[in-house]
C-alpha cells in the first residue's frame, strides 16, 4: 500500500463538540464522535502528528437544573455522567487521547494560562454589567432562571 504524506508534518489538534454533563450520550453525539474518530485515525495512518481531545462540559445552567431535578449536587451529577460518557465512548470504540471534564485540574491550568497571557497583553478588560440577583438565594441568576 502506498503511504500518503503531506509535504510537511503538522501538529494537529482535533476536538468534537463537548457534551453537557447533564445526561447520556445520544445518537446525534455519536455520529459526530464516530466521524471525528475516523478522521483522526486517517490522519494517524498518513503519519500526521495529531491529538484528539474532548471533555464533558460541566458548566452552565443545564447541569444545575438537572442536578436539582434529581435532588443531587451538580458535582455528583458530573461524576455520574462522566463515568457513563466514558463507558459509552469505549463501547463505540471512540478513542480520545485525553478526555476530561471542563472543571478538571488540567482544564483549569490551561484556562488560567490562556487568560493570564491575554490579560497581560491587554486583551482582557473589565466593565460593569447589569445582572439579576435573587435576594432569597443570595446569588446572581442565569438567564434560564429569569422569567
Amino acid at each position: 500500500m502506498k503511504k500518503f504524506r503531506t509535504l510537511k508534518r503538522q501538529k494537529i489538534l482535533v476536538t468534537s463538540a463537548l457534551p453537557y454533563a447533564n445526561g447520556p450520550i445520544h445518537v446525534g453525539h455519536l455520529v459526530e464522535y464516530i466521524q471525528t474518530d475516523i478522521f483522526v485515525r486517517f490522519l494517524r495512518l498518513i503519519e500526521e502528528d495529531v491529538l484528539y481531545v474532548c471533555a464533558d462540559d460541566t458548566h452552565g445552567a443545564p447541569i444545575e437544573i438537572k442536578a436539582a431535578e434529581l435532588k443531587i449536587t451538580p458535582e455528583q451529577l458530573i461524576a455520574d455522567v462522566y463515568k457513563e460518557h466514558v463507558q459509552d465512548f469505549k463501547d463505540f470504540s471512540i478513542s480520545f487521547d485525553n478526555y476530561y471534564t471542563t472543571n478538571s485540574p488540567e482544564n483549569k491550568h490551561y484556562s488560567d494560562l490562556i487568560f493570564l497571557r491575554l490579560k497581560n497583553k491587554g486583551y482582557i478588560y473589565t466593565k460593569d454589567i447589569e445582572v439579576t440577583y435573587c435576594e432569597n438565594c443570595k446569588r446572581t441568576l442565569p438567564d434560564r432562571y429569569v422569567k
